[in-house]
């Protein structure tokens, strides 16, 4: 059976949701920072990495970091797994980018005054895109730090990017269109 043309109709943007470095976590905080014409880069937080362990100006020189400044987004720790019904332990696994996701889309529902519950079952499509698997790399290094197993289950899930729009539907209980 040929799949049907989609009739062209207009898109409205209803609910926005966003987490961006300079201490932007939603709309509001967007509109102020552009509006102050404030800089969302800043000095690479101690919490992140010892800067000054890993610092080298030379960028010629190996696994060392030779910038001192970039943008950061906030409160990637502050990620309540409970609420998303997942696991502590699954949560220590998932990238902080499938963290954000799952919080900015619930934000975006919430802004769009759309409860998520009117959605469950309904034919509604997740787009959205994930760029790096720098935590992915970091959690295999580090995974004994978090008392995970050389085979814990929860890793690949949590740090394949195409899982994130599935993660999303599943949460949201959303259908095929």
């Amino acid at each position: 059976m040929a799949e049907q043309p989609i009739p062209p109709e207009p898109i409205a943007i209803v609910g926005i949701g966003c987490r961006l470095p300079g201490g932007v976590s939603g709309p509001e905080d967007l509109w102020a920072l552009l509006r102050e014409g404030r800089e969302a880069i800043g000095e690479i937080p101690a919490d992140r990495w010892d800067l000054n362990h890993h610092f080298n100006p030379d960028p010629q020189v190996p696994l060392r970091q030779h910038l001192r400044r970039g943008g950061f987004v906030d409160g990637i720790d502050q990620f309540d797994p409970s609420f998303f019904g997942i696991s502590p332990r699954e949560a220590v696994c998932m990238d902080p980018q499938q963290r954000l996701l799952m919080e900015v889309s619930w934000q975006c529902l919430e802004d769009a005054g759309q409860p998520a519950e009117d959605l469950r079952g309904k034919p509604v499509a997740v787009v959205m895109g994930i760029s790096s698997a720098d935590y992915s790399t970091l959690l295999w290094i580090s995974r004994s730090d978090y008392g995970l197993p050389d085979n814990e289950p929860f890793i690949l899930p949590g740090n394949t990017g195409c899982i994130a729009a599935n993660r999303l539907s599943y949460f949201f209980d959303l259908r095929k269109l």
